[in-house]
């Protein structure tokens, strides 16, 4: 089977640069006190999955015969976007702040404009659903990287 993973955010996360996971990028510049660049207007959407619940999908495939041989999407069918999340990270973290920025001609090029998954199939076959909250997987998250950060950083 293959999975398409989309925006996964969470704990053990590589965090020493922003090229992989805008989500931990936002967490690791609020954690540091530093201002979160959230391009253009910042209501372009993602489908933000926790990695929990994206390990949670991992493994009711695998143990799911109907599943075998099949192409699902992994993501949230509840898009946010990058202000929401912004503003999320700020506030669970308590520190940082967040800007608009345009975006520079390269980025601009490069972004495809709103996503968000058709889960639906994995959903039929499998049975699974993601189950936190963009809220709660950011606690998590900061909650975890504060207790941890010397390793990640």
């Amino acid at each position: 089977m293959t999975l398409r993973l989309t925006n996964i955010y969470g704990e053990r996360a590589q965090m020493r640069h922003s090229r992989f996971g805008v989500a931990n990028w936002f967490v690791r510049l609020a954690l540091d006190d530093d201002t979160i660049p959230v391009f253009g207007d910042g209501l372009l959407l993602r489908d933000f999955v926790y990695v929990q619940d994206a390990v949670g999908a991992l493994l009711q495939c695998a143990a799911t015969e109907a599943a075998y041989g099949q192409v699902f999407n992994v993501g949230d069918s509840r898009a946010s976007n990058f202000r929401e999340m912004a503003e999320t990270v700020v506030r669970v973290a308590g520190s940082g702040r967040w800007r608009l920025a345009p975006f520079s001609p390269e980025r601009a090029a490069q972004e495809p404009g709103d996503f968000c998954s058709d889960i639906r199939k994995i959903g039929r076959v499998v049975g699974w659903q993601p189950t936190t909250s963009l809220e709660d997987g950011i606690t998590t998250t900061v909650a975890f990287y504060r207790k941890f950060r010397e390793h990640y950083w």
